[in-house]
């Protein structure tokens, strides 16, 4: 079962972060990034391919994550985190931001695959 979460995962990496996001690691250009807990800006060493494919493989784990992706949050690039359903235990398992870059839990529901 993880390892369809984790294809679904990828795939979504490639589909909601556009042509670039499923390419090797490029550079960020030295993009600051606000880190939403602390206030201040963060420089990441991390492009957000990376940082999102770290996150996924930490989150994916917990029932109720069913997957990532990359999109824009007020048009920054940042990480979502695709929820089953919101609760505040959920919630409390998700960063505000990760290597720099911000993260947004958005509810879309339970992943299925399609059938074969």
């Amino acid at each position: 079962m993880l390892a369809g979460r984790s294809r679904v995962a990828v795939a979504l990496v490639c589909l909601i972060g556009g042509p670039g996001a499923c390419a090797g690691p490029r550079s960020n250009g030295g993009q600051t990034h606000e880190d939403a807990g602390q206030g201040e800006a963060v420089v990441s060493d991390t492009t957000i391919e990376a940082a999102q494919m770290e996150l996924t493989s930490r989150l994916l784990p917990i029932p109720g994550i069913e997957g990532t992706g990359i999109g824009a949050c007020d048009g920054e690039p940042c990480i979502k985190v695709f929820l089953a359903e919101k609760t505040d235990d959920l919630m409390k398992q998700i960063p505000e931001t990760y290597r720099g870059y911000r993260v947004e839990a958005e509810v879309t529901g339970e992943f299925r695959p399609f059938p074969e």
